[in-house]
């Protein structure tokens, strides 16, 4: 693979951003709680705040926004050891390469020293994810059915944690 690049988002990166959620949302709706027909409708305002809000991890091949890894750290008095991933989109044509791999391990370095846990929400069906996240240490805690409703088909996801401290 040519020039390969795993940095932080930043708001230059907005459009890019917006594009490739947009993708992901699209070409893979079973995978996200969001949904394309929704977010299509935002201006770059809601997405450049999603940069602010998230630590956001991306993937550059080319200098073209290829994957992202996303984690909200949680900022309630009582919750504020813990963060959630979300968001984890690669584009088909560059999995199995290892860049997932370096998408989690850069979100993983950059949570702030407080984060004491990490959750994330996978589809049941998506064998490659849990393997990819259990890889990492992320346990699975729960289980919820039916969380996903797309037409008349239903999804279920698995609940994971990692604790890092």
């Amino acid at each position: 693979m040519s020039n390969v690049e795993i940095r932080q988002l930043t708001k230059k990166d907005v459009q890019a951003f917006k594009e490739l959620r947009l993708d992901g949302l699209k070409k893979a709706p079973d995978a996200f709680g969001a949904s394309y027909e929704q977010e299509i409708e935002q201006d770059d305002t809601f997405f450049e705040g999603r940069i602010v809000r998230s630590i956001i991890v991306g993937c550059f091949v080319d200098r073209d926004l290829v994957g992202v890894t996303c984690c909200l750290p949680d900022t309630g008095l009582k919750c504020k050891h813990t963060a959630v991933i979300w968001g984890v989109y690669l584009k088909k044509s560059y999995r199995e390469q290892g860049l997932a791999k370096g998408l989690f391990e850069n979100i993983l370095n950059l949570l702030p020293n407080c984060i004491e846990q990490v959750r994330l929400s996978v589809g049941a069906h998506n064998e490659k994810a849990k393997k990819l996240y259990e890889s990492f240490g992320f346990k699975k805690y729960g289980y919820e059915e039916r969380i996903l409703k797309i037409g008349d088909k239903y999804y279920d996801e698995i609940l994971m944690v990692k604790f890092l401290k």
